[in-house]
């Protein structure tokens, strides 16, 4: 099968992560594309050693060019001759949607839900695509969450599907680090809700781990950023969080983690850092927002939203495990990822929706 991705771009995302992962596990067998709306970015690397073709229609995000958008779109697409067309974020989900090819279009849904804090625009977006949803042949969730959020917006249900999100496990996790280091992977954005994060930290600092460190990655996580490193300053954490920007290859910064930390207020679904992570051995300490709780491989290591008190001692007890407690950890990270988010998994219940899809159009 020729199989056309669709995504806005290519910054570090969960989006972004998963078409990577599926793209490799299908590209021996089938023939992948992938249309990028924007430019290239960090994540461009990656895509294209495991893609057989890419192509950036380098269209600004702030661009109003409705008509050049689903335009451009559309030449590409007939250009690729996919037998799928598989979009991935509102934008490109709009893209395609407005499309009159007679080819089987997919849709995957990557959140569950927005806010007040969200653009006006992308909040607005985000109804026209649930109201286009019946243009898709399939639309999937991503999560249980993110298939409620579909129900609530009005999407088409009957033709809809759940397929989880999934990432490549190795044969065997690195051993646990003993780096006094948490690591979060996250864009700067309020859904994130970095202030708790931080606020935890400093409570984590307080209880008596002096030398604790968290490294930030993610578009906006970096020096430049005046508003994050003045909210950084504040708290007196200068010299413990380290803003690295978005990195292409996350994993080694997860090998030297002792945990992941998620402190979204809103909005996830399931992350793709979060599977990531556990896949090398990593725990994740979560808010329970979205399915998030999944992630999590003890009750202790899920807590509630906006509450820096309750996150600084999940964070607390991680970096106060005994190494072979911290061994242990890293064992039933391990297997969670093997049992519930392996990539082979995942791509094959797609592989299973696109040749269903091809099959049907063909016919």
């Amino acid at each position: 099968m020729r199989i056309l991705q669709i995504v806005n771009d290519l910054s570090t995302g969960g989006a972004q992560t998963l078409v990577a992962e599926v793209s490799a596990a299908l590209g021996k067998r089938h023939e992948m594309g992938l249309l990028v709306l924007a430019a290239p970015g960090p994540l461009s690397e990656r895509l294209e050693a495991t893609v057989g073709s890419v192509e950036y229609l380098n269209i600004p995000r702030s661009s109003w060019r409705v008509d050049e958008l689903v335009s451009r779109v559309g030449e590409a697409t007939r250009a690729f001759r996919p037998d799928v067309a598989h979009s991935h974020l509102l934008h490109a989900d709009f893209a395609l949607a407005l499309q009159n090819q007679s080819i089987p279009k997919v849709s995957t849904v990557h959140t569950s839900g927005f806010a007040s804090a969200d653009r006006v625009r992308s909040r607005v977006l985000a109804r026209v695509c649930a109201r286009l949803a019946a243009r898709f042949s399939v639309n999937v969730a991503c999560s249980q969450s993110s298939w409620s959020y579909m129900e609530k917006l009005g999407y088409p249900m009957s033709s809809s599907v759940l397929i989880g999100n999934g990432v490549k496990v190795p044969h065997s996790p690195p051993p646990p680090s003993s780096h006094p280091s948490l690591l979060c992977l996250s864009r700067w954005h309020p859904m994130k809700d970095h202030s708790t994060l931080f606020e935890a930290l400093k409570l984590v600092m307080q209880a008596g781990h002096r030398d604790v460190r968290l490294i930030c990655a993610g578009s906006g996580m970096e020096p430049d950023n005046e508003e994050l490193v003045g909210l950084i300053s504040s708290l007196g954490l200068t010299d413990v969080v380290e803003l690295r920007g978005p990195v292409g290859d996350v994993t080694p910064l997860i090998n030297q983690a002792r945990a992941l930390v998620i402190s979204s207020s809103y909005g996830e679904a399931l992350p793709m850092a979060g599977a990531e992570a556990l896949a090398q051995g990593r725990a994740v300490v979560t808010t329970d927002v979205g399915s998030c709780s999944r992630l999590a491989v003890h009750p202790w290591l899920t807590v509630p939203r906006q509450s820096p008190g309750s996150l600084a001692e999940a964070m607390g007890r991680v970096l106060g495990l005994t190494p072979e407690e911290a061994a242990d950890l890293c064992r039933d990270a391990f297997r969670l990822a093997q049992e519930e988010f392996d990539i082979d998994i995942t791509a094959r219940r797609y592989e299973e929706l696109y040749h269903r899809l091809a099959e049907g159009a063909t016919r």
